[in-house]
């Protein structure tokens, strides 16, 4: 229950530093020399390429996070609790009955043994999404990347 949202503060902290990486900049310059430039800064192209790949780097780390949470029910006592009120209504015993799921074990069993797409998906999709995230770095000395126009008019 530590990994994941470790994962997740790392994330939002990287796209909160590139949105933001402006102002901050600038706030420092001003900082250190009582002046700054604003020419100096600006947002480029390869700052919103990287903004879009931690955003899916965000959305897979949440998802994942989400479906651990789902196979580890049993380990968070006041889900268990929670779980077993919800299984006392008809309505949803005979919705999971379906699946074979009576009660708390059950479903916790169910979704450690089904529930593994994202988890079995992400150590993948984050490979390409590095390789992504490592070749718009390195593109960022080419003057398409530098620009501070999204679309070249």
């Amino acid at each position: 229950m530590v990994f994941y949202p470790t994962y997740i503060f790392i994330d939002v902290t990287t796209v909160l530093l590139i949105i933001f990486k402006i102002p901050l900049l600038s706030y420092w310059e001003n900082f250190q020399r009582g002046s700054f430039d604003a020419k100096q800064y600006c947002i480029t192209r390869a700052d919103f390429l990287l903004v879009g790949i931690y955003a899916v780097y965000l959305f897979v780390t949440m998802m994942s996070f989400i479906e651990h949470w789902y196979r580890h029910i049993e380990d968070l006592p006041v889900l268990v609790d929670l779980f077993e009120y919800l299984f006392q209504f008809e309505s949803i015993k005979g919705h999971y009955a379906q699946y074979g799921i009576y009660d708390v074990h059950s479903l916790t069993e169910y979704f450690f043994l089904q529930a593994r797409h994202v988890y079995d998906a992400a150590p993948t999709f984050k490979a390409y999404f590095n390789i992504l995230e490592h070749a718009s770095i390195l593109a960022t000395s080419y003057k398409f990347m530098q620009s501070n126009h999204i679309v070249k008019v």
